[in-house]
């Protein structure tokens, strides 16, 4: 096990990224800033490194920085609301089937890693990709929150939500 956020481990994490191709990172941008790993630093170090920093809640906004799980991106995405499955109490059922939201999002970046290591082999430069689990979930709910939507009264409520976060 690795610490690297100890001397001897953040020279060993430093010193593998010199011989990486792609570094993924699920950390909060508080956490890879302190390891060395904010965009610049990782720019003027390690120029052909594809670097991919995943979260619950992206690098924006009031949420950014904030560590989530499946359920909280759920809650937080209106996925919870529009499956309209409740427990006993009333409140909303998590989705159960499996992690609908950390899978896609684990999906979508392993297509912009292929897509950021064609560009290097073209290049000669690294990319950085970003990826949030709320973005995933609020795009699977395309249809939900479309203009055909058949439930109205979830698409005006999940809207209102939608428009909240967006300007936050």
């Amino acid at each position: 096990e690795l610490d690297v956020f100890g001397e001897d481990g953040s020279d060993i994490l430093q010193r593998l990224l010199g011989r990486a191709d792609v570094l993924i990172a699920n950390l909060t941008p508080a956490k890879r800033h302190k390891l060395g790993l904010s965009h610049e630093c990782i720019r003027a170090a390690y120029p052909r490194l594809v670097a991919v920093f995943e979260s619950a809640f992206g690098e924006s906004g009031k949420q950014a920085g904030q560590p989530g799980n499946e359920l909280v991106v759920q809650a937080m995405s209106g996925m919870l609301a529009g499956e309209a499955k409740r427990l006993p109490d009333g409140a909303p059922d998590i989705i159960r089937s499996c992690e609908i939201t950390q899978i896609p999002a684990g999906v979508m970046l392993a297509m912009a890693v292929s897509s950021a290591l064609f560009h290097r082999e073209r290049s000669g430069s690294g990319q950085l990709v970003l990826s949030n689990d709320v973005g995933a979930a609020l795009m699977f709910q395309g249809a939900r929150i479309g203009r055909n939507s058949p439930d109205v009264e979830t698409r005006k409520r999940t809207m209102a939500r939608v428009t909240g976060q967006r300007e936050d």
